[in-house]
């Protein structure tokens, strides 16, 4: 049996609740993903990150795809789609992902269908965050999972998306989004935006060029999910940035931008890759910034949908 072979029987059980004043946030994980290491960490070496995160004999690291799904204002939001179950043969070995995606099973421990979810914001169109909202018809073709759902999506990163570079390519399931646009599902934003009262996406560049984190605030408490710019907290040092990001300057300058006013305004990270931490306050301490987990375990992921779908129902109104 490999490192990963036994990781993948520790897949966390569990979803994470978080109050914030009158918003429910739940933030599980849709399947899990394992990439190269050195990837993750850009010109870092490994003699460092390897402290930070564990790798398997092939030097590859183990990233849940953390989606949050949102209650707010009367409306249904689901912040990312995670890696779907379209995969390509390729697509499968370059994110050595082979497991089912729980997309559907962890949506009904929350008592909510696909076509229940009133907004899908995503904060990139990389693979591992958009392919869930597709699943296959039954000749097997692209269609849209959240049919009744506006899909948040950056007009620039729409735009490279459809036309990537060569260097992009691999990251963009381009023509398996097209089924989106033709069914009049995006609202394509060119600026930051309040999606609804006091829910914000904005852009922040560096991993890609339409990258947009969002912000959700209600009561005294202010929730951010950072997407591929803190993607764990083993990266939460401003240098350390993944090979992947087209722009890693910017990234440098937004993420200590983002750093300071988390900290100074105690707001909460969500982070969209990270095995532990689901949701985390930052502080400075030592010689970097240190995590602290908050939220609490809500209902487990891995039971029968109709076991507990109707006190899941009840749970979450």
């Amino acid at each position: 049996m490999t490192d990963r072979d036994s990781d993948r029987k520790t897949l966390p059980e569990l979803i994470t609740k978080l109050d914030a004043g009158e918003f429910e946030l739940y933030s599980f994980v849709e399947n899990r993903c394992y990439l190269d290491g050195g990837s993750m960490f850009g010109v870092i070496p490994k003699v460092l990150w390897s402290k930070l995160i564990q790798c398997d004999e092939n030097n590859l690291v183990p990233l849940d795809t953390n989606l949050l799904f949102v209650k707010a204002h009367g409306k249904r939001i689901l912040v990312e789609c995670g890696i779907g179950d379209m995969l390509t043969d390729i697509e499968r070995k370059v994110y050595t992902c082979y497991t089912p995606s729980r997309m559907d099973d962890c949506l009904s421990r929350l008592g909510v269908t696909p076509d229940m979810i009133d907004y899908v914001i995503l904060t990139h169109l990389h693979l591992d965050h958009v392919g869930g909202a597709v699943v296959a018809d039954r000749d097997g073709n692209p269609s849209p999972r959240f049919t009744n759902a506006r899909h948040v999506i950056r007009q620039e990163e729409w735009d490279d998306a459809m036309n990537p570079d060569d260097r992009s390519k691999v990251s963009y399931p381009a023509d398996r989004l097209r089924c989106l646009e033709d069914s009049g599902l995006i609202d394509f934003v060119d600026a930051d935006t309040e999606v609804l009262p006091n829910i914000w996406v904005i852009r922040t560049g560096g991993h890609t060029r339409g990258h947009q984190i969002v912000t959700m605030s209600s009561g005294n408490r202010t929730v951010v999910f950072c997407g591929d710019l803190f993607p764990i907290v083993g990266v939460l040092r401003p240098t350390y940035i993944a090979a992947a990001d087209l722009f890693p300057l910017e990234t440098l300058e937004h993420k200590k931008k983002l750093l300071s006013e988390v900290i100074e305004k105690n707001w909460i990270v969500a982070f969209d890759h990270d095995l532990e931490y689901k949701f985390a306050t930052l502080k400075r301490g030592g010689r970097g910034v240190v995590p602290k987990k908050v939220g609490d375990p809500f209902l487990a992921a891995l039971r029968s949908c109709k076991d507990n779908i109707n006190e899941s129902r009840k749970a979450t109104g």
